[in-house]
């Protein structure tokens, strides 16, 4: 191999080099907010519990403490709709309140939701986890 075939290739796999070190840096900053509680798992620009998956900048989190879902009417669940969209439809839903208890409600703007029962003694746990979500729906949204 010559010498001119030599500086070929080095030029070649810095260039690669470069490529990969510039996708590297796209990846982690795509998924800099990762984070997974109680089976939901927010992943680069989506949110997930099981195989339920919504696009981040659709959705709506939000942290309730109390409820008992056993309770649910008609009227607090037609009510909250009303005022509040799904979000508030499931807020309508829990409000007898249970103080034991706390929830954590992902609603996508199409209408689909999923909820997380969250044990008292994880609340800080859940709570970080919402700020996580929604710093990662914040970069997810200036990307898009």
């Amino acid at each position: 191999m010559s010498e001119t075939d030599n500086e070929a290739l080095k030029s070649s796999g810095h260039g690669k080099l470069a490529e990969l070190k510039k996708v590297l840096s796209a990846y982690g900053a795509a998924h800099k907010y990762d984070c997974t509680f109680h089976g939901i798992k927010v992943s680069g620009d989506r949110v997930q519990k099981g195989i339920l998956a919504y696009d981040l900048t659709e959705c709506a989190i939000d942290m309730i403490d109390g409820g008992k879902p056993a309770r649910m009417t008609a009227t607090r669940i037609g009510a909250g709709a009303i005022l509040a969209g799904p979000v508030g439809a499931i807020i309508g839903g829990m409000a007898k309140k249970d103080r034991s208890k706390t929830y954590i409600v992902v609603a996508h703007a199409g209408g689909g939701s999923f909820k997380e029962e969250v044990p008292k003694k994880d609340r800080a746990k859940a709570m970080a986890f919402v700020r996580s979500f929604e710093m990662a729906q914040a970069a997810a949204t200036v990307q898009h």
